[in-house]
């Protein structure tokens, strides 16, 4: 059977819970080794480049160094599989399987040498996340662990059941995942502008999804994470016994399918979402509310290629606008003249 043939056959034929433990278990023992090589490297120097201006969105050797593991662990094991990697990007149009990589979440840490950092392997079957697996250095034992889970199993810590302890503290008391300039990207008004509990962010999406999973934080909420920081989470909160939920359209929906951003390949994905304890989630999500910005909102109704298109008129018409406020700034005075 060629591979072709193989992915047709994977694609129509229904995934089994046999199927997803085989993937869970694969995806546990890459994240393990590729955390493994990144602790190797955490002691050595590092060459950083950046993505952006203003040595902003860094990239590290051992992020794409990890990432080629990843990929040729996933090609070794499951042929017919796809990945989507942060760094190395990915097929537009997926099919059934789909690997979702960040090689190294926390690279600004990583580079600055501050262990706070994580391997993110979550996997989609039909877009719908059915295992995972996190390799993250705030493990729950106060070492490094593998955290992972596949859809029905509940969470493993290194392999093992993990089950979350009983709060001994209050909700006001507990640690939360709040990023900074979080008035900016959302509506606090229901809550007085402050989020409960002691508040954290750890410059790692990723682990701190694992702090959520393990019950150290009580929840977290990201402003605009991409796909990959968070499709090992969504899976590992939500078995954990926790609740994931997004913004759509003006309301929270819980995450349990990853829905493409309209108009734009799938590696554009990037919402707002909440995670943490349910009983506590079902009250902030009727207390808080996305700010979305004017262009997100017209994409949202209009699509990305039509504001795109509208942007592209909006851009070629700009020097004539300002040539017609110029002119209407100056007829009062040739108007004075002629008086």
């Amino acid at each position: 059977m060629s591979q072709s043939q193989r992915s047709a056959s994977s694609a129509t034929r229904p995934a089994r819970a046999g199927e997803f433990e085989a993937v869970r278990a694969a995806a546990a023992q890459i994240a393990l080794e590729a955390g493994a090589e990144l602790q190797r490297r955490f002691a050595l120097p590092v060459q950083v480049r950046f993505k952006s201006r203003k040595d902003a969105d860094p990239v590290t050797e051992a992020d794409e160094a990890t990432e080629r593991f990843v990929r040729q662990s996933v090609a070794e094991r499951f042929p017919d599989h796809d990945v989507l990697g942060e760094e190395g990007g990915g097929s537009i149009q997926p099919g059934a399987w789909l690997w979702v990589v960040d090689p190294l979440d926390g690279t600004a840490n990583f580079a600055n040498g501050l262990a706070v950092f994580a391997v993110s392997i979550g996997v989609l079957h039909h877009l719908r996340p059915v295992a995972a697996a996190l390799y993250t250095t705030f493990g729950p034992e106060g070492r490094p662990c593998v955290l992972s889970a596949r859809l029905g199993g509940g969470l493993l810590c290194d392999g093992e059941p993990f089950d979350l302890p009983a709060p001994a503290l209050s909700k006001r008391a507990r640690l939360s995942g709040v990023p900074a300039g979080i008035q900016r990207a959302f509506g606090l008004w229901r809550l007085r502008g402050q989020l409960p509990g002691e508040t954290r962010s750890f410059g790692s999406t990723a682990a701190e999804l694992g702090l959520v999973a393990t019950g150290r934080w009580q929840y977290a909420v990201f402003s605009s994470p991409r796909l990959w920081d968070v499709a090992a989470g969504i899976l590992l909160v939500r078995e954990a016994g926790g609740a994931v939920f997004t913004d759509r359209r003006g309301r929270w929906r819980p995450l349990d399918r990853i829905a493409p951003p309209r108009g734009k390949p799938l590696s554009e994905w990037k919402q707002a979402l909440i995670a943490g304890d349910a009983a506590l989630l079902r009250e902030l999500t009727g207390k808080v509310r996305v700010r979305h910005a004017p262009r997100e909102r017209a994409e949202r109704l209009f699509g990305a290629e039509r504001v795109a298109r509208a942007a592209g008129w909006a851009r070629r018409l700009a020097p004539a606008a300002r040539l017609i406020r110029r002119a209407g700034a100056l007829l009062p005075r040739w108007a004075r003249r002629g008086g």
